[in-house]
């Protein structure tokens, strides 16, 4: 059963967000409540969950990697270790080089400049003949990864329930009571909330004016015989499940009429996979979900404009797995009053709109 008495904070939402920072604050001692509805349709029930230190079109160094990476190498281990649940598999990507200039930059890339700390490998020629199209060779990337979201999160409800910290209830804004003392919702009362909702922001009363931009991912489950010491990132990535699974992904959609997997995101995929790797395969499942992106690709972490006892944190987009165990640790240390909120994230670069919208 949940704790009775007075809390530190409600957790509303429990996705990667509400993951970390549920863990982050039982490991400081903190009396938690996650409330989690049983239909909540998460983006990391469907996601592969990768982290990679070098993305874009550039091929640049990923925001705040040298901070990030090595905290949720560790948060990550801990969690395993925790709850006794296997979910982090670190593995190197592959990136097959499309043609010979971007040979010769990595080339370069790898012995100079500000990715070389984490370029493993730059191969010339094929490495992974009949299973990849790759005449030109590629790049190996270290530090690199991915979190079986569905696993890890499921080990973290599980665990949130042994300490008495977890509810299955659907929260109705109308039943949340918000008061100059702490928050209420039913016979539970807390210090603050702090709401995870990714895009079940929109109907959250609070906070449905903060420019959280849904994005659409759809993703691939295939069965094959690929390579299973590697993940592989040129077009589509290729991240190696069980039993010869692979997930394939992902689309990226800014516009989009239902969050249903659809067959023009399956054809995309098919035809990046079939342009990736010679191997037959088999489709053996086709998932969709909606991240949370925010305009200037950085999360939104912060208290209500008027209500200092209402939070949210929100706004990963596609780097949950990254960015969240990190910024959980850093709303902990602020809740604390032990350090500033970095500006990059924080809300209040966006209350103008919260003004404007009065």
């Amino acid at each position: 059963m949940p704790h009775a008495g007075k809390l530190d904070c409600l957790i509303i939402g429990q996705g990667l967000a509400g993951s970390a920072l549920a863990m982050q604050m039982l490991a400081r001692g903190w009396r938690i409540l996650v409330i989690n509805r049983s239909d909540a349709a998460s983006p990391s029930q469907i996601a592969a969950g990768l982290f990679n230190p070098v993305t874009g079109k550039m091929f640049a160094k990923t925001w705040m990697v040298d901070e990030l990476f090595p905290f949720l190498h560790q948060y990550y281990r801990e969690v395993e270790q925790l709850t006794g649940v296997h979910f982090y598999y670190p593995m190197p990507i592959y990136v097959p080089f499309a043609e010979v200039r971007e040979q010769n930059e990595w080339m370069g890339r790898s012995t100079d400049g500000p990715v070389k700390n984490y370029v493993k490998k730059v191969f010339t020629t094929p490495q992974y003949s009949g299973v990849l199209n790759d005449p030109l060779g590629g790049y190996l990337l270290d530090h690199c990864g991915y979190v079986d979201t569905k696993q890890y999160t499921s080990a973290v409800r599980a665990w949130l329930e042994k300490q008495g910290s977890y509810l299955t209830a659907s929260v109705e804004h109308g039943d949340l009571r918000v008061g100059s003392q702490g928050v209420r919702f039913g016979r539970y009362e807390a210090d603050v909330a702090v709401f995870c909702e990714g895009v079940g922001v929109f109907g959250n009363p609070w906070f449905d004016w903060v420019p959280v931009k849904p994005l659409k991912g759809e993703m691939l489950v295939v069965r094959g015989k690929f390579l299973q010491d590697v993940i592989v990132n040129r077009g589509v990535y290729m991240v190696p499940g069980t039993s010869d699974t692979w997930y394939v992904g992902a689309t990226y959609e800014r516009e989009f009429e239902s969050p249903a997997p659809t067959n023009e995101g399956r054809k995309l995929l098919e035809e990046k996979l079939r342009a990736l790797t010679p191997v037959p395969y088999k489709v053996v499942d086709h998932r969709a979900g909606i991240r949370p992106s925010t305009p200037d690709r950085r999360p939104l972490i912060g208290a209500h404009p008027e209500h200092s006892n209402l939070l949210i944190f929100n706004g990963m987009g596609t780097k949950g797995i990254s960015l969240a165990p990190y910024f959980s640790a850093e709303i902990v240390a602020w809740l604390q009053k032990e350090k500033h909120l970095p500006e990059a994230v924080d809300i209040s670069r966006y209350k103008s709109l919260y003004w404007n919208s009065r």
